[in-house]
């Protein structure tokens, strides 16, 4: 299997998963307080693609930039398939700031509300039906990293989940 035949069935996920971000956004459903909804202010987002070994970033240019000195010092890894040089990976802790639109997903939100918002999306599939929020967050969004998670190997390549919260100075919640 050649590497561009591997990256098939990841890559047409990740792009589900932004092609209904561009549809909540130009259906214009983003308020001005997106996390208004949310008790817990948390959800995931699907930030990139990895080559299998994670030694690679296959997900192209990518959705985040690290804000702050946050990963100065942290070993990048190298892109392929028309990404940048390399990228350096959020970890918990850091602020990051999207680059696009995305949604954010809770496993089962649509049938329990928040109660999985800890749950990271890499334990099973998704379902648009079921695990959308019906939130999108906007490009340009400051957001605290909270968790990250990279699913398991599918044709070669792995999604990378984040858990996100709103960047708050004070009383911040899981």
């Amino acid at each position: 299997m050649t590497l561009r035949s591997s990256i098939v069935l990841p890559t047409a996920l990740l792009l589900s998963c932004m092609a209904v971000t561009r549809v909540h956004a130009q259906s214009g459903q983003v308020s001005e307080d997106v996390w208004k909804g949310l008790r817990y202010s948390t959800g995931w987002v699907a930030l990139g693609i990895l080559t299998a070994d994670s030694e690679k970033w296959a997900g192209g240019e990518p959705g985040f930039e690290i804000l702050g000195e946050a990963g100065r010092g942290r070993k990048p890894v190298p892109s392929i398939e028309g990404g940048p040089p390399f990228v350096v990976l959020p970890k918990s802790g850091d602020r990051v700031r999207l680059r696009g639109p995305q949604v954010l997903w809770i496993l089962d939100f649509k049938l329990s509300g928040e109660k999985n918002r800890l749950l990271s999306p890499t334990t099973r599939r998704r379902s648009e039906k079921t695990d959308e929020t019906g939130i999108t967050l906007p490009g340009g969004s400051e957001l605290l990293v909270r968790d990250v998670q990279i699913a398991s190997a599918a044709s070669g390549l792995r999604i990378m989940w984040v858990r996100i919260s709103p960047v708050q100075t004070v009383g911040a919640r899981k």
